[in-house]
């Protein structure tokens, strides 16, 4: 009779265990179990894993949760939907510490319910008060389709094992058998006793350690408990391979539009509107691809999603919080662009709307919204009290212990000096997954581990915590919008002072059809926002943040210059090295730097330099690429441009375009040989030849990896040259918006320091007429604040300003 493992923590549990699912399931495949369990300590976080590491393995998931009720600890495994949906509310509850009896007797309809037997009030009254126990449990059992008693592994309590079976045949209750299994070995209890000392804060001296809560094997299970009680665990999970975990249980909201109308119509009415306004007498090349558009968006039922969009950055102008002029690929489409979402024209700089939403390969739409840094979150306020706390919610992110944080970790529990331990973390660079792929690819990091066993041991005793969730964070950018509470239909808690957060991580969340919004929060606008306010009090002028130029010829020429300090994605070393080689003359170029300066790119910038200059040829594999190409000098440097060559060439859709860019920027092997024929056999039919073809194919093949968002680089390149432009024109009041961005500590204060003294003007002492809480400027002059004196307290200087 095959044992099926049930009462399982894994590191979801957040430092109650020293399994991480991985290495659980792996254990579980080595002993040929197929059916397995999941029960972390009153979350549900990490079912998502559970069922991908599941499927991926060929294994089969049972899914539970564990939850303290009246100081007992009760198992809940999900039989079906309506079950899910109840462990659901009883998880909140129990977040909210709330949960009680009547709560859960409401709620257990569709759940298996298991008492574990070693964390309950039992075991703490069968020598004492045993009469006490059947009513107790009646307590509990009550309601519930199917209740079990889990009988513990306790080697060195069988007094009170042989007590539990002896119950059990005098009142009407079924056992299973129920070993807690927090480990893979016997000799991995020392893991969890250093998460144990990490959560509770305490020291630790012993670094070996045996315990009981280890995966037992078959042996031990069938010496220590009866068939019946191993028959109970395939029983339970049988019963429970009918719940359904991937399904779509998101909806989208539907936007509440004031006039009453389908909301298809009512974008149509407002992207038409806003196209007016934005392109007066547009031509029909903007009214064909507008109304393309919006087809698509209905077709494909997102209307609901540019309408909620639109609504909230609207709202966030409105209220002057600073809203970026677009990210990613949604600045490709025309609709976003009427609506104000976004500032590029598409069709005047050629981003393509099938780049962003393509019916071709069905996903949700995702437009990235950058706000300025401290006002993000009344954007999310405005969400929450339009539709409601109950439908908006932040995402969980699993914040794990990584190769250094392991390493202080150790430290920390053992006492070890700090200088041993940052002798060793500081040999460890980014990009690294594990201290044993440092171990093997960083040398200074393998000479300081073989050069004293004491350094091996700390390395040692760090990798077994490494890589297991610390603790949940809450995810930067993301926010979940749904059409009904999310309580029931995916795991929440409420975090004070944020509102409710969706407990399943960010990646897991769209394929339940959960809709995700980005709303990022950019320290950029903010500066921009300081630095119009210092030009409005300093000099009386006020600029209108949304219509900053951005292809202003003096503003590209300083860029040229080489004094990107402060400029958005401008200002790193290499960055300005690329800038160098390039000598940009325009706002194109600009865009091209940005999309240049990458890890596989930025080898084509010297050649791109080049040809810029005159100083190498420019070629093109066919002459209906010139077109295409020209603008960057015969380098493809964005997607758009694969696209539009696959267009041009073989007479591909921009739909079916998209599709072949990202079958080849993947390199996908299966679909690569048809689609390289399906282009070629595209070609012949537009009249091109065999051989051209073809080359045109290897170049294509050739910098697929290599093309960039071209719809991302430009919005991110208005920004830049906008920040570019107040810094040209109205550089004192922009340097003092920068400074106020930064610490004395942080590492580009003393860049920028350097560079306004290396300008024509001064840097003022505090001045105690002149001065105040920030940087101010003072003709050519910029007045460092009070609060910049050393010991000075910023309450003090708020007082002294008062």
């Amino acid at each position: 009779m095959a044992f099926v493992p049930l009462h399982v923590y894994s590191g979801y549990s957040f430092l109650r265990s020293g399994f991480s699912l991985s290495r659980y399931l792996l254990a579980a495949k080595k002993r040929g179990i197929t059916l397995l369990g999941l029960s972390d300590y009153e979350t549900f976080s990490g079912a998502p894993e559970f069922y991908h590491l599941c499927l991926n393995l060929g294994l089969k998931p049972v899914f539970g949760a564990d939850i303290e009720v009246d100081g007992n600890l009760l198992s809940l495994f999900v039989k079906n939907e309506e079950g899910y949906r109840n462990l659901l509310m009883l998880l909140l509850a129990a977040s909210e510490k709330k949960i009680t009896l009547d709560l859960l007797h409401s709620h257990s309809h569709g759940l298996i319910a298991i008492l574990d037997a070693s964390h309950s009030r039992i075991r703490y009254r069968y020598e004492d008060h045993p009469e006490e126990i059947p009513p107790y449990l009646l307590d509990f059992s009550a309601d519930f389709e199917s209740f079990y008693l889990g009988i513990p592994y306790l080697p060195k309590e069988s007094k009170y094992i042989s007590f539990l079976r002896e119950f059990v045949e005098k009142y009407p209750y079924d056992t299973v058998a129920f070993p807690h299994i927090l480990y893979e070995k016997k000799e991995d209890a020392i893991t969890l006793k250093i998460v144990q000392a990490i959560a509770n804060d305490e020291r630790l001296d012993e670094k070996q350690a045996k315990g009981d809560d280890y995966f037992l094997s078959e042996e031990e299970i069938a010496s220590y408990y009866s068939l019946e009680e191993i028959y109970s665990t395939q029983t339970i999970a049988s019963s429970c391979l009918d719940f359904e975990f991937a399904k779509k249980r998101g909806g989208l909201l539907v936007y509440p539009n004031p006039k009453g109308i389908s909301s298809s119509e009512y974008l149509r009415q407002l992207a038409y509107e806003g196209l007016a306004k934005k392109v007066p007498g547009y031509s029909k090349e903007y009214q064909d691809r507008l109304e393309y558009e919006l087809s698509v968006i209905d077709k494909m039922g997102y209307s609901d999603y540019f309408l909620i969009v639109g609504d909230y950055v609207g709202f966030a102008k409105k209220e002057g919080i600073y809203v970026g002029p677009g990210r990613g690929s949604g600045a490709g489409s025309l609709v976003s662009f009427a609506l104000d979402i976004v500032k590029p024209d598409p069709i005047k700089y050629g981003l393509l709307f099938e780049r962003f939403l393509n019916p071709g390969r069905v996903s949700m739409p995702d437009i990235d919204v950058d706000f300025s840094d401290v006002r993000r979150e009344e954007v999310v306020t405005y969400l929450q009290r339009k539709y409601g706390v109950e439908r908006v919610a932040h995402i969980v992110t699993m914040q794990t212990i990584g190769a250094k944080q392991s390493l202080r970790d150790i430290g920390r529990v053992y006492g070890y000096e700090n200088r041993e331990i940052d002798l060793i973390a500081k040999t460890i660079g980014w990009g690294y997954e594990s201290l044993r792929d440092c171990y093997k690819k960083i040398p200074d990091f393998r000479k300081i581990v073989d050069s004293d066993p004491y350094y091996l041991q700390i390395v040692s005793l760090a990798s077994k915590i490494e890589g297991l969730p610390r603790q949940s964070g809450l995810h930067a950018a993301g926010i979940l919008l749904n059409d009904a509470p999310l309580s029931t239909s995916l795991p929440v808690f409420d975090s004070p002072g944020v509102g409710m957060v969706a407990g399943f991580e960010m990646n897991y969340l769209e394929e339940q059809g959960f809709l995700k919004m980005d709303l990022l929060g950019l320290r950029n606008l903010s500066i921009i926002e300081r630095c119009l306010h210092l030009i409005k009090d300093s000099l009386g002028i006020e600029l209108d943040y949304q219509n900053l130029p951005y292809e202003d010829k003096e503003s590209i020429a300083l860029i040229a210059s080489g004094k990107t300090m402060g400029l958005f994605q401008l200002e790193s070393p290499g960055m300005n090295r690329a800038i160098k080689q390039i000598e940009p003359t325009s706002f194109e170029d600009i865009v091209a730097v940005i999309a240049l300066f990458r890890p596989g790119p930025m080898d084509f910038i010297p050649s791109y330099a080049k040809r810029k200059k005159g100083l190498e040829k420019i070629s093109y594999p066919s002459p209906v690429l010139e077109k295409i190409l020209s603008p960057t000098y015969g380098i493809i440097v964005y997607q758009e441009q694969i696209m539009m060559i696959a267009r041009e060439m073989a007479g591909f859709s921009y739909g079916q375009a998209d599709i072949f860019r990202r079958a080849i920027s993947k390199k996908d092997a299966e679909k690569l040989s048809s689609l390289k024929q399906d282009f070629i056999d595209g070609c012949l039919k537009q009249g091109r030849d065999y051989k051209e073809a073809n080359n045109v194919y290897d170049l294509i093949y050739r910098f697929a990896n290599y093309g960039f968002n071209k719809a991302h680089a430009l919005s991110y390149a208005i920004l830049s040259c906008q920040m570019a432009y107040l810094k040209c024109h109205y550089p004192i009041q922009f340097y003092c918006a920068i400074l106020d961005e930064l610490s004395s500590g942080d590492s580009k204060f003393s860049p920028t320091i350097s560079e306004i003294k290396k300008s024509r003007y001064s840097l003022s002492l505090p001045d105690i007429n002149l001065a105040g809480a920030s940087f101010l400027p003072d003709g050519e002059k910029i007045i460092f604040p009070l609060t910049g004196i050393k010991g000075i307290q910023n309450g003090f200087v708020a007082d002294l300003l008062d």
